[in-house]
């Protein structure tokens, strides 16, 4: 009989629902507009603790939510493409899913960036908390790149 291994501690599984929640009220919110950009706004806050926690928690945090655990070097990715890794040093990600993972949370921080500068197209008062620190041009653009990005996301 095989061994139970639990591979996600409790912040790290808290961390994968609320991104997925989070994710989900995002793209309503902002489909929805008007007084729920408010809501928008905060969740964008809410998205940006949650990937600044992940990422210390991938410094700090239990042995297997840390990145030094689950990314591996290119020549262990090349093992693992080739079937050379065993089952007992695939525990968690793969090291094609540490990538994926690395990509993932790339494009939050990236996401979360270009919401913060970004221009409301209407009101401007449901703009990102540092768009006064852009040109206009520069929020209008940033928030078609913020529009537009969310669909890399949501693939």
């Amino acid at each position: 009989m095989k061994q139970k291994i639990k591979v996600w501690d409790a912040p790290t599984r808290l961390f994968h629902w609320l991104l997925v929640l989070l994710m989900g009220f995002m793209w309503y919110s902002a489909t929805q507009g008007g007084d729920m950009l408010v809501w928008h706004l905060r969740g964008g806050l809410f998205m940006l603790a949650l990937v600044v926690f992940r990422l210390c928690w991938g410094i700090w945090g239990s042995d297997t939510a840390k990145f030094s655990r689950f990314v591996r070097p290119f020549s262990e990715i090349r093992r693992y493409t080739q079937g050379q890794m065993s089952e007992d040093e695939l525990v968690g990600h793969n090291p094609l899913g540490a990538l994926m993972v690395i990509a993932l949370l790339a494009a939050l921080v990236f996401q979360t960036a270009t919401g913060l500068f970004a221009a409301d197209e209407n009101t401007f008062t449901n703009s990102g908390f540092l768009n006064y620190l852009v040109s206009e041009h520069a929020g209008t653009l940033v928030r078609k790149i913020h529009v537009n990005f969310f669909n890399v996301l949501a693939v």
